[in-house]
């Protein structure tokens, strides 16, 4: 049986921090596509914005963490980088650096066991020699990189390596970060057309559980909106979207880790994690939305009737759905747990709306039809909806 150690975590933290343009290369090679530090999408964002991109994206990108304009990841590969520090200490570190640029109050963590099944290691600190051993050049013609010669350091494990060294006059000690890294193996995929080797971490077959870590419950909230209606839609570009992800909060943990016998993730209660709750819709307003719905079946078939006496069929082809993204309604919640809607782009779209009404192409006939329907719902039910087209 392994002992409990309370020096260090279960679980591994992916720390976020601001990035500081004035760390990257003026320009630098990342993922067979040349990148000018001023073009970096990802610089501008805050720590929410980041966490918000990394659940539309499925996983962290690879990076090679430049410093200076210097890669602090040796060799060719770009890794992704965890603590084992427990959280609070992690916290600690926080409040000592006061630096967001370098660590905040915003993180993933995961099991570290299962990061080690997918290949993720901790880092060398040092090696036998010291810091100033020689460099390959000649494999290298980007000066932001640091290649060690393979002689002294397999190429395949330099990611791993963290200059170390004591007792000069320029000491160089990470090793209260404990950390651990992995080189990136999945696609990231940033746009249409380009991906970047990552780390998935959403898809129901990578890991058992992720934890979300943000400051207020208000964060907490909209993350877990942006999340929610991702796993809702049924379809990412990775594969299928894990329902076991929670919301840690800072501002409610503080308060076990104020107490002095909670350090880790895995000794705070469920009082520090946030969990969408919403009051069920009631049985009389249940009959009411099946009555309008109805309704407005019978009324799409007899204004598409009227229409096609009156117009051709003709003009664009296209389509129309009425939507709402008004996710925590109770009446939104109601219709998607009796699979009433569909949702796509955080959109919950009515089903089966206009199954009565005759078949057209036209995008204008769609759209009569759309706006008329749509108007009857929000004047006879709730005004939570509205119209969303696109020609073919």
């Amino acid at each position: 049986m392994a002992l409990k150690r309370t020096d260090i975590s279960e679980y591994i933290i992916h720390f976020l921090r601001r990035q500081d343009i004035k760390d990257l290369p003026f320009v630098y090679e990342l993922g067979g596509q040349m990148w000018f530090a001023e073009d970096n999408n990802t610089a501008s964002m805050t720590e929410m914005e980041c966490l918000f991109n990394i659940v539309s994206e499925g996983g962290l990108r690879g990076s090679f963490s430049f410093r200076r304009g210097k890669a602090t990841i040796y060799g060719f590969e770009p890794a992704i980088c965890f603590t084992e520090m427990p959280i609070v200490n992690l916290l600690e570190y926080r409040n000592v650096r006061r630096n967001t640029y370098r660590v905040s109050n915003y993180g993933i963590a995961i099991r570290k066991n299962e990061f080690f099944k997918r290949g993720g290691r901790p880092v060398i600190y040092g090696l036998s020699a010291n810091n100033n051993f020689e460099f390959d050049e000649s494999s290298n013609d980007n000066s932001s990189f640091r290649i060690i010669k393979d002689s002294i350091l397999p190429i395949k494990e330099q990611y791993r390596y963290v200059a170390f060294q004591l007792g000069e006059k320029k000491e160089i000690d990470w090793t209260h970060e404990r950390e651990w890294r992995i080189i990136g193996q999945d696609e990231i995929w940033i746009n249409d057309e380009l991906y970047l080797d990552g780390l998935h971490l959403f898809d129901v077959d990578d890991f058992s559980e992720v934890i979300l870590i943000v400051k207020s419950k208000t964060e907490a909230l909209a993350l877990e909106r942006h999340v929610r209606t991702i796993q809702e839609g049924g379809y990412t570009p990775f594969g299928e979207f894990s329902s076991k992800i929670k919301f840690l909060v800072l501002d409610l943990a503080l308060k076990e880790f104020n107490g002095g016998k909670v350090k880790s993730i895995e000794d705070l209660s469920e009082a520090a994690f946030y969990t969408f709750k919403y009051t069920p819709l009631e049985q009389e307003r249940i009959e009411t939305l099946h009555k309008v719905l109805d309704f407005c079946r019978s009324e799409a078939k007899r204004l598409g009737e009227e229409y096609l006496k009156k117009h051709r069929d003709s003009g664009f082809c296209g389509w129309c759905n009425i939507v709402s993204v008004d996710t925590d309604n109770p009446t939104v919640r109601y219709l998607f747990e009796n699979d009433m809607v569909f949702v796509y782009n955080g959109q919950y779209a009515l089903k089966d709306i206009f199954n009565l009404a005759p078949h057209a192409q036209s995008l204008d006939y769609k759209s009569f039809l759309a706006q008329k329907i749509c108007e009857i719902l929000n004047t006879q039910y709730e005004d939570i909806f509205y119209v969303v087209s696109h020609d073919d």
